[in-house]
């Protein structure tokens, strides 16, 4: 992502947020998924996994059972993350009848209810939106019309490494449903940011990935990626509206699992329960971090 320093400019709008907005747009610089595929993925991150906490408690219903109005906003068609996930939300709006990664349905297919829900009139809400982001197949997630990535710097590093033609087109491919996601995304933000809202409201928004994608970045492949850093390294934002002091701990600094999800939300939320944990919130000035040992040779998650 070129918010994150890659060849390409495949980020616009999010670096113009970070520019507009400043101290409070929080780019988690050192941010990984604790497993390379979805179900577990979306498992761990809405589960509270680790530490002294029952694994079975999921954030959404804490959130409920705190007040909080919830809503699930989906554009996967899958099982699974319904009945162990979405079902609990108080509102359900699955947009995607397709199952599969064949769906060429697009995640701005979630902004109406999207806006719905930011009209509700509950004091405190909680809307969670499972895009289908980046998952292949790539050329699946972006208009058709949108414009490919020329040959360029990151047409010749792939060159070099010797990747196949076959993995840079999907390179080029996987760029493109970066740069598509790039509106989506950041119109979450803008929406959220110029919703009504009294001077006394807080609002706040975490983007992460569920995991990663290799696409020629460590080796001649593309997919989910086990056993590379490329399956885990996933992006994290968060942007709050006000009255949380995040610009002056280096947030961005630290390092970020997404098994720890749970609890950076239950802060934003001011949950607190018997066996709440501060440490494993990356928001919280008691935040301690764990290497969660991932399976790649990394200095900070792996062996």
């Amino acid at each position: 992502m070129g918010i994150y320093g890659y060849e390409r400019n495949t980020t616009p709008m999010l670096e113009k947020l970070q520019k507009d907005i400043g101290d409070r747009f929080l780019v988690i610089r050192n941010s990984w998924s604790t497993e390379a595929t979805t179900i577990p993925a979306i498992d761990s991150m809405m589960n509270f996994t680790t530490g002294k906490t029952d694994k079975n408690l999921n954030i959404i219903a804490l959130a409920k059972e705190a007040g909080y109005k919830t809503w699930w906003i989906s554009n996967h068609d899958d099982i699974a993350i319904t009945q162990k996930h979405a079902a609990m939300a108080d509102v359900v709006s699955m947009e995607n009848n397709k199952p599969g990664r064949s769906s060429n349905s697009l995640d701005e297919i979630l902004l109406p209810s999207y806006e719905s829900a930011l009209k509700d009139y509950h004091p405190h809400k909680l809307i969670v939106l499972h895009m289908l982001g980046a998952h292949p197949h790539y050329r699946l997630r972006y208009p058709e019309k949108q414009p490919q990535f020329p040959d360029d710097e990151v047409s010749k590093i792939m060159s070099v490494a010797e990747r196949s033609m076959w993995v840079q087109q999907f390179r080029n491919d996987y760029d493109s449903a970066i740069l598509y996601q790039d509106t989506v995304v950041a119109s979450v933000f803008e929406k959220l940011k110029s919703s009504p809202s009294s001077a006394e409201d807080y609002k706040s928004v975490i983007y992460v990935s569920d995991h990663g994608q290799e696409v020629g970045h460590q080796t001649n492949k593309v997919g989910h990626s086990p056993s590379t850093a490329s399956g885990y390294k996933i992006p994290t934002i968060i942007w709050t509206s006000t009255g949380t002091d995040v610009a002056s701990k280096n947030i961005s600094d630290r390092p970020f699992r997404a098994d720890w999800l749970a609890w950076t939300m239950s802060d934003l939320m001011a949950l607190r329960w018997n066996s709440y944990d501060p440490s494993r919130s990356i928001i919280n000035s008691n935040y301690r971090w764990i290497s969660p040992g991932l399976p790649i040779k990394d200095t900070i998650t792996g062996n």
